[in-house]
């Protein structure tokens, strides 16, 4: 029944893509070992201690999953804490018998007992009446925390004071005794979270923020958390990742963790969820189902479908005839109507292309430089909206101007790039940056792979993307003074994307092919110079850290 159900979902192709994926072993997902040698029983740094209120509804818990649950609460290493407990209804006495004894043992217990079922969302909102801390915590009934998960939490509001806190998390087997399918999350994200909810656990809120949004809503049982946490997104941005374990997600006969198609209403509920946060927004959107289960396709209202853009076309031409045999193909990849295009041309001097054609929005640059050229017309031009074409891309999608503009739906968004091939397999597909190394994280994987959790099918956040093919708002640009000019190459466009993220701006990847390498290298960013490579690193060597913040390419195996 699982393999007919995950047939019926992702359909015979995807499939048959998604089973070749796993057969490959592509990515991390094998089992884990866990040590408790190195967990650190305190932080000296530590002055603030709040009270940590986790609330946990429980129906019909099985007795050891129950316990090990109750356990793993009380045996934290952080002992500020409050254990709040709904039960809603249980027809099993041995639920209430076992919390009614543990409350007796251990006052920081707090526990509600309740006649009949009302609901995931009404009981856990039970629930979270009952805290009196300063943070209120999710913990499902049958999962597990980490020993040191509460104090990563208070390291964390410590520091930073976060309104929001969610961890890395994997799956634990119904026994306890493996530990499967790590997920390392991307820092915060709300591009990649309107995808699919990726930060599902550990999930920690401050309890006046969560009461902002009137706790959980009724309507969207299966999908509660996904929707809390858009809502949560729209009152705050002070959100942080933990990017360390701290959650683990029980695989059982019926829970979600073992096969996401045991409860297929929570696609539609999420789907519901999803519409809920753009209404809040004001936003009109169209939601449907993503490229698999749990994930979801946005189609956004264009608001700038009469913009005038700015498209600037970078290539190498010796001849007359070559450069003409692209200005034509390029012009019919575009139905766009408003826009001014300028060719810049690395090769020989073609003074007479020009005046071959009577072009009003057409104009040739000859340039040793690249980047010198393209920062000039930036500041030139009027337009909001500039594109960046590479001549080695063969445009794919007429509609690839509308379908670029339609995602910068906010003003966070300031760069957006698309998903380029090369015949049967990603050219580019998002850059992950760390203190020393610049990587295409999907390159030379199957175009119709699904990626680490679904990642090279899905709309992201993420550190760059391949200047190849890009579109970025000139607001900004301006903003930052434009291109750094010691680069020589494209790796400007790059250190353009840095810039971006210094300023809390997003860089969006969106999972169209909307372009395909004429002529394809294998080597990782042979186009990136040493010499640029070197001014780079050193230029962002307090920013950039030891792994990426979106794409831990140091724990995710390729």
């Amino acid at each position: 029944m699982k393999l007919l159900g995950s047939i019926k979902e992702y359909g015979w192709i995807g499939f048959s893509y998604r089973l070749i994926e796993k057969m490959q072993g592509a990515f991390n997902r094998d089992e884990i070992t866990y040590s408790n040698e190195n967990v650190e029983l305190k932080y000296v740094d530590i002055v603030h201690k709040p009270l940590i209120s986790i609330v946990v509804p429980v129906y019909n818990t099985p007795k050891v999953f129950l316990i090990e649950m109750i356990e793993s609460v009380l045996n934290q290493t952080y002992d500020n804490l409050q254990l709040c407990i709904l039960n809603g209804g249980s027809t099993s006495d041995e639920v209430h018998t076992i919390i009614s004894k543990y409350e007796l043992k251990d006052s920081r217990i707090t526990y509600s007992k309740q006649e009949c079922n009302e609901g995931i969302a009404k009981n856990t909102n039970k629930a979270i009446r009952l805290a009196k801390g300063d943070y209120v915590a999710l913990l499902d009934h049958d999962d597990l925390l980490t020993s040191d998960a509460l104090m990563e939490c208070v390291k964390v509001i410590n520091e930073s004071n976060p309104d929001v806190i969610y961890s890395d998390e994997d799956k634990v087997t119904s026994d306890g005794k493996k530990f499967l399918q790590p997920h390392h999350k991307p820092n915060w994200s709300p591009d990649t979270l309107r995808s699919y909810n990726y930060i599902c656990h550990f999930l920690v809120m401050r309890r006046t923020v969560l009461e902002k949004v009137n706790l959980f809503r009724e309507g969207v049982d299966g999908s509660q958390d996904y929707d809390l946490i858009l809502r949560l997104s729209n009152v705050t941005q002070s959100i942080e990742h933990i990017p360390k374990i701290l959650y683990h997600w029980r695989i059982s006969a019926s829970s979600t963790a073992g096969n996401s198609l045991n409860k297929k209403y929570t696609f539609d509920a999420g789907r519901k969820a999803l519409e809920n946060y753009f209404e809040d927004l004001d936003t009109n959107v169209s939601v449907s189902k993503g490229a698999f289960p749990g994930s979801y396709s946005i189609e956004y209202n264009n608001l700038w479908i009469n913009s005038n853009v700015t498209i600037i076309a970078i290539g190498e031409w010796e001849d007359e005839e070559t450069i003409n045999k692209y200005y034509k193909e390029l012009k019919e990849s575009i139905q766009w109507t408003n826009y001014s295009l300028f060719i810049i041309n690395k090769g020989r001097l073609l003074s007479d292309f020009k005046k071959t054609h009577e072009i009003k929005n057409l104009k040739i640059i000859n340039t040793k430089n690249y980047i010198r050229q393209i920062d000039l017309l930036a500041k030139e031009v009027k337009d909001e909206f500039i594109f960046i074409v590479d001549s080695n891309v063969k445009i794919l999608n007429k509609n690839w101007i509308n379908i670029m503009l339609s995602h910068a739906n906010n003003d966070e968004t300031v760069i957006i790039g698309p998903k380029l091939i090369t015949k049967r397999k990603i050219y580019s597909f998002g850059i992950a940056l760390t203190k020393n190394k610049i990587l295409d994280f999907h390159k030379n994987k199957h175009r119709r792979f699904f990626g680490y959790f679904g990642r090279a099918r899905i709309s992201q956040n993420v550190s760059a993307v391949s200047p190849k093919l890009i579109m970025f708002r000139k607001s900004f640009f301006d903003s930052v003074d434009g291109f750094d000019l010691k680069y020589e190459g494209l790796i400007s466009i790059i250190d353009f994307c840095v810039k971006a993220s210094k300023a809390n701006k997003y860089i969006k990847l969106i999972p169209f092919e909307l372009g395909e390498m004429k002529y394809y290298d294998k080597i990782q960013n042979r186009e990136f110079p040493e010499i640029d490579l070197k001014v780079f690193f050193e230029k962002h060597s307090s920013f950039l850290m030891e792994d990426d913040p979106f794409f831990s390419i140091k724990k995710i195996k390729f």
